[in-house]
């Protein structure tokens, strides 16, 4: 799936290079499935580890932590 926000690009990209950096490695961008999206699904010694990327330039309308539901 294409990215429209590029603030949202920017931040999956950082957070794959560091995931990348940390030696995980990087399955799938934007899987989707029925009603949900995850954004990085990633592995690392045998795990598997699903990512959510917030990104924010600002904490205006709410930390990224707080946006999680």
């Amino acid at each position: 799936m294409r990215i429209t926000n590029p603030v949202g690009l920017l931040g999956e990209n950082h957070a794959v290079d560091f995931l990348k950096k940390k030696g995980y490695i990087i399955i799938e961008r934007n899987f989707r499935k029925g009603y949900g999206e995850i954004d990085i699904v990633a592995t690392k010694d045998n795990t598997l580890v699903f990512v959510e990327v917030k990104t924010r330039t600002s904490d205006a309308y709410g930390t990224p932590f707080e946006a999680i539901t």
